[in-house]
């Protein structure tokens, strides 16, 4: 059976892809021999993320590298006051936080400003379930990943373009009896080694539409990257994300909106910094375009002040 469907996957997806997938246990070996060492190998730091780049979690995909968004960095820095003492950095959605940790090294270790950083994401660990013959990957609140038989292995976490596996993926899904009987056995972190490490960095599990209220009036930037996206969100429910966020920041923070853009073999940032003020929000300048949600978030920006004269990126 096996053998057939290997033969049938699309050949353009290249079909042993479908079933060899990374192994989730070299996470957790990558992040113990880290905590046994002072630096991490960049080979393991690479591997990290392309494996967690590898999942899909609720149809939603854990894609992660090193120095994926240096132009919202620069959006955040150029909008910065003169004499900025100290941030306190609010990254919602923040897959493995690796991308908090790049902010900490460019305002800490470049600009020479003091920063503490906040990671929050809805799914932080993975846990191991076995049974006799397989194992299932499930995050902390139940829902499925990746099955796996020794080195075979099969995406749970959305539906599959070729049909035989999406076929399988369903009838796996449905084996109630199987999977309700497989033991929780071992936990593996979703959080890069590097921003573990980083004693400058604090990761939360948290689910962005939830209000967190020790978080208010927290921060002096909120930023929100990759996380509001029409495919995983209703409008509502983004225009709750940013109310909380826009909560978040003491009055004079920034928040910053932005999403990665794939196209002709180049990925583009595209994004929009506003400022709060009493009355709300207030625009300060785009990059790349701005978002696609200004229009979205204007809700939430300040009818009383006008807007400032645009900034070029």
């Amino acid at each position: 059976m096996l053998k057939w469907l290997i033969n049938r996957a699309p050949a353009t997806a290249g079909p042993l892809r479908h079933v060899f997938l990374p192994m989730p246990e070299r996470l957790l070996e990558i992040s113990s021999a880290s905590a046994r060492k002072p630096h991490v190998a960049s080979s393991d730091v690479d591997e990290f993320s392309t494996i967690i780049s590898s999942l899909w979690i609720n149809q939603t995909n854990k894609r992660t590298a090193r120095g994926r968004l240096p132009e919202t960095l620069q959006a955040i820095s150029r909008a910065l006051p003169p004499a900025s003492q100290c941030l306190r950095f609010l990254d919602l959605g923040a897959s493995d936080a690796v991308s908090t940790y790049d902010a900490v090294c460019y305002f800490r270790d470049e600009r020479g400003i003091p920063i503490t950083a906040h990671a929050v994401d809805l799914y932080t660990q993975l846990h191991r379930y076995d049974g006799r013959f397989l194992s299932e990957y499930r995050t902390s609140d139940g829902s499925p990943v990746l099955v796996r038989v020794g080195r075979l292995g099969l995406r749970l976490g959305r539906p599959l373009a070729f049909r035989p596996f999406e076929m399988l993926r369903n009838a796996y899904l449905r084996t109630h009896s199987v999977r309700d009987r497989l033991c929780d056995v071992l936990a593996i972190p979703l959080i890069h080694p590097l921003a573990a490490a980083d004693p400058d960095v604090t990761v939360a599990e948290a689910d962005a539409l939830l209000d967190r209220p020790e978080f208010h009036d927290a921060f002096n930037v909120v930023r929100i990257c990759n996380l509001l996206n029409r495919s995983y969100f209703s409008a509502a429910q983004m225009e709750t994300i940013v109310g909380h966020a826009v909560s978040y920041l003491e009055i004079g923070g920034l928040l910053v909106v932005s999403r990665n853009e794939t196209g002709d073999d180049e990925t583009t940032e595209r994004g929009t910094v506003w400022r709060r003020e009493q009355q709300g929000l207030t625009w300060q300048s785009d990059f790349n375009g701005g978002s696609e949600l200004r229009g979205l978030i204007a809700r939430f920006e300040a009818t009383q002040v006008a807007e400032p004269a645009r900034i070029a990126a």
